[in-house]
């Protein structure tokens, strides 16, 4: 117990630091102008949820899935013999079972019934993604899930269907850890261990399982985990590989039947150990560690702006003018790759339309048909004997309102699979789209001789530009439709209006049959054009959106490598991003190494004797008068110092929660004693102090547990030592260099006559101040003071006297605002102004 919770308070204070070191990076890039205090702000939040993603990732059909629900304990998630999970499913510990869905075109998260989530995250009740799910999250009372553990269950790689890929790529990135599975029944593929060399730019701790080790024989078993692990040792370049041969099948239903013979042959309970070890010892330096990580690249990059700028700024004219020929070279290589990618996307579209639209708009012209021929029946049915031209016009505007009714209902059935295909394509280009403007800064880089970035690894998710398709206009489409309706030829009734009615009638109906056909050969035609135009409009917006990220890229970087805007300002913040940047790095290393970090037991300093000198501007009373003192009544250097704290207060505040100088400051000077931290917290946020006051808190949490080794009576002497004290509080000793220098004014007005008019007209000194005056004054000064300040107070009696005479000759309306604040003035008078002491 006692090492636990060594543990959790080490962990504590590593998060604290963690946190304290995300403020100052968000607060140097705002600074430095650098893009990314948004992303540190999200950081923040992650850490604060204190969220913990352990994510299952794979190939297809390695049974990641079976293995959650083994370790789980119970079958959560849906399971099949086909490619299954096509939505990312996230498992994480709640009060009683339930399922919540984020979906694309709800505001709100929506619940569902635990029972129907197959509906919502497998291909087979969820096709391709039709309903729109972003997010799945199944909450269960699991003890396993405790302490903000996520358990995500990722789509497979590699299946025929494409968006699994992607949404398997996209939780990389908020990935804290991963569990790797492959499986017995087929070794490793080349995809799979080219996705593992995306996992790890990403994730630095994985674990790696052979699931369905029971389909082998022993001999068979020793062979397949021989060579998995060395393809593993070969690819991640190490000497060996822990790999977790088990059964995800056998074991939930070993744990399902109470049957541990079973469970043990399974597999499992070795990796369940070695889970269980990781979550408990390494899961909090792994998480800190991952964000770390992410505002070291952030750093990253803001250095590399500044390093473009004062390497630019060094530059000869000729130098410049090679430096901007070979990024102009670079920029026509990246802008032709970029075309290529656009020319990528369109073929990809145009191969899913010939096989995939083409058929079903196919099967839908010959459904319309047959449908159209029987509802024309109907109609004319219905219309019985009217006059053959008014039969002609009636079924004619039917006839234009059902195919189009027809068409856009079609239509708004396709527009779900159409945008997913089209939003999987923009997906897979605008991962490669992010990766080509990113080069850019690399590349410039590069032409003005800089090293490339210390992160090798890609940008974060947040970094990508979000490359979404146009979304697909059904009501545009239903005036295509409608356009097209109006805009057929139709048939001319002139020659048949002398016919006989029944033989007009018949011709007629043959007319409009004929219409019938022609109008579904046009509705097709309308609708194929629809999509066609859709897919056209996405590229063209691809290109375009491609086009502008990569020239505001480059008019970016041109912009940096000016020869101007370097300076002392740029090199001191370069100074301020690198010191930062290596504090960062030093508590990450000692993560990783599993150095201990200084417990809360460690030895800090001694309160300082000597407040250190941080008097705000206020304290010199510049803009000090004894005249306006005196008109505001009560003591004026009781006035001038409550002002000086108030200013010197308001400035803390503000350090204490953006300076962690500030911070140890007030550590060390043992806090402030009990009137100025109320004070200080009247002017301070609920957020300052909770991040000004951990370092103090730790620091005392230190001497009283140091305090617990000794005798009561030492205790005593080492708690009293901890104390608030006004000889050690820094905001007392604002108070008294501002009493200090109002003393030194108030003597030098005492000299002249408006002074002393300015001093008579004014309620007189406290006794406390009154001792500090004598000690500034000549004789002759010292007795003017001494005989104003007794009559003052000789005033102030008779004013109470007539207060508690009046009162009690129930004349309240004869007291005057000298009278009613008498006693008040007496107390000041005495022992000062109760906001000073």
């Amino acid at each position: 117990m006692v090492e636990r919770d060594a543990a959790l308070r080490s962990y504590v204070q590593a998060k604290h630091d963690v946190a304290g070191l995300l403020r100052e990076t968000r607060q140097l890039l705002e600074q430095c102008r650098a893009p990314g205090a948004a992303r540190v702000q999200a950081l923040l939040a992650r850490l604060a949820e204190d969220q913990f993603n352990l994510t299952v990732l794979g190939q297809f059909k390695r049974g990641k899935s079976s293995l959650i629900n083994a370790v789980v304990g119970q079958e959560l998630l849906p399971v099949a013999a086909v490619p299954l999970t096509s939505v990312v499913t996230a498992l994480r510990y709640g009060p009683a079972p339930r399922a919540v869905l984020r979906r694309r075109g709800f505001a709100l998260p929506q619940e569902i019934p635990l029972a129907e989530i197959a509906d919502y995250v497998t291909e087979r009740g969820n096709p391709e993604n039709a309903k729109g799910v972003l997010a799945a999250e199944i909450e269960a009372p699991v003890p396993f899930l405790r302490r903000g553990l996520r358990f995500i269950d990722t789509p497979g790689i590699g299946s025929l269907h494409a968006h699994n890929t992607v949404s398997a790529y996209a939780t990389l990135p908020e990935s804290d850890a991963a569990i790797v599975v492959t499986s017995a029944e087929s070794p490793l593929t080349e995809a799979e261990l080219a996705f593992l060399d995306t996992i790890r730019q990403h994730v630095r701790k994985v674990f790696f399982v052979l699931n369905k080790a029971d389909q082998l024989d022993r001999g068979e078993r020793a062979e397949v985990l021989a060579f998995t692990q060395a393809a593993l040792a070969r690819r991640l370049e190490v000497e060996g590989v822990r790999l977790f041969p088990l059964s995800a099948r056998e074991a939930l239903a070993a744990k399902r039947g109470n049957d541990a013979a079973r469970l043990e042959a399974s597999g499992l309970p070795a990796f369940e150990s070695a889970l269980a070890e990781f979550l408990s010892v390494e899961r909090g330096a792994v998480f800190l560690t991952a964000l770390l990580d992410r505002a070291l690249r952030l750093l990253d990059g803001a250095r590399m702006a500044l390093d473009l700028t004062e390497a630019a700024h060094g530059q000869s004219e000729t130098q410049a003018a090679e430096r901007a020929h070979a990024l102009d070279q670079q920029f026509q290589a990246r802008e032709a790759a970029r075309g290529a990618i656009v020319a990528e996307v369109e073929a990809a579209l145009t191969a899913w339309r010939a096989p995939v639209f083409a058929p079903a708009l196919g099967r839908f012209a010959a459904e319309t048909g047959a449908a159209l021929a029987n509802a024309l029946e109907r109609q004319l049915a219905e219309l019985g004997e009217l006059a053959a031209d008014d039969l002609y016009l009636r079924t004619r505007a039917w006839l234009s309102g059902w195919l189009v009714e027809r068409g856009h209902a079609w239509l708004a059935a396709q527009a779900e699979p159409l945008a997913t295909v089209a939003n999987e394509q923009f997906a897979q280009a605008g991962s490669r789209l992010d990766e080509l403007v990113a080069r850019l800064a690399r590349d410039a880089g590069t032409a003005v001789g800089l090293a490339p970035p210390r992160s090798a690894s890609p940008p974060d998710a947040e970094d990508a530009a979000g490359w979404r398709p146009p979304d697909f206009d059904l009501e545009r489409e239903r005036r295509r439709l409608e356009a097209a309706g109006s805009g057929e030829r139709q048939d001319d009734l002139a020659p048949m209006l002398p016919l006989p009615d029944g033989l007009a009638r018949r011709v007629v109906r043959r007319m409009l049959e004929r219409q019938a056909r022609r109008g579904v050969e046009h509705l097709v035609a309308a609708l194929g054009r629809g999509v066609d135009a859709y897919l056209a409009l996405s590229v063209h917006e691809l290109d375009l959106a491609s086009h502008a990220a990569l020239e505001a890229a480059r008019r970016q970087l041109e912009a940096v490598l000016q020869p101007f805007g370097a300076g002392a300002d740029a090199a001191q913040r370069r100074i301020a991003l690198e010191a930062l940047a290596a504090r960062l790095e030093r508590l990450r290393d000692a993560l990783l190494s599993g150095t201990p970090l200084p417990p809360l037991a460690a030895p800090l300093p001694e309160p300082a004797t000597e407040v250190p000198d941080g008097s705000p501007s206020a304290l010199e009373l510049a803009s000090w008068s004894l005249a306006r003192e005196a008109e505001r009544g009560g003591c004026p250097l009781c006035a001038a110092a409550f002002a000086a704290v108030h200013d010197y207060l308001c400035h803390e505040q503000y350090e204490l929660a953006v300076n962690s100088e500030a911070r140890q400051a007030l550590r060390a000077a043992g806090g402030l004693c009990a009137l100025h931290t109320w004070h200080l917290e009247a002017v301070a946020s609920p957020r300052g102090l909770s991040s000004g006051y951990p370092a103090l808190l730790e620091h005392v949490a230190w001497r009283l547990q140091a305090a617990a080794a000794l005798p009561a009576a030492s205790a005593r002497a080492q708690v009293a030592r901890l104390l608030p004290s006004v000889e050690r509080c820094p905001a007392c000793e604002v108070r008294r260099r501002a009493e200090e220098a109002s003393a030194r004014r108030l003597a030098a007005e005492l000299l002249t006559p408006a002074g002393r008019a300015a001093f008579e007209r004014g309620d007189g000194l406290c006794l406390r101040h009154l001792h500090l005056m004598l000690g500034l004054l000549d004789d002759e000064r010292a007795a003017l003071l001494l005989r104003r300040q007794a009559r003052r107070l000789t005033d102030v009696s008779e004013a109470m006297e007539r207060y508690v005479l009046k009162l009690e000759a129930r004349r309240r309306e004869l007291l005057s605002d000298d009278d009613e604040r008498a006693y008040l003035a007496a107390l000041t008078l005495l022992v000062g102004e109760k906001r000073v002491w």
